[in-house]
């Protein structure tokens, strides 16, 4: 993320995604004891974005409800997946040439 690990102690986890609702989104399921998985653009320290999934679950500790969550970077798969639905678009378009030609 490019934040310092003593900076990430004073923020909020949802506040380093540019979606503001992505709380809303897990929070309901959270606060049931339910695991909830989201995915959204992660703001890094320099302003850039990566695309993140985050999992979450409500754990009860000391008499008090934490959040623990786990982010991935997966802009390997974005980009993998964009990189298939161009090829498939590419695909379509060859078979509609062929078919054209018969």
């Amino acid at each position: 993320s490019g934040h310092a690990p003593y900076d990430l102690l004073h923020k909020i986890l949802f506040d380093l995604f540019v979606d503001s609702a992505i709380s809303q989104k897990i929070l309901p399921d959270v606060m049931h004891g339910r695991q909830a998985s989201v995915q959204g653009d992660f703001r890094k320290a320099d302003g850039s974005l990566v695309p993140v999934a985050l999992r979450a679950v409500g754990l009860p500790l000391m008499g008090k409800r934490f959040i623990q969550s786990v982010v991935r970077d997966i802009s390997s798969e974005t980009r993998l997946e964009k990189l298939l639905l161009e090829k498939d678009r590419e695909i379509a378009a060859l078979k509609t040439k062929l078919e054209n030609m018969k």
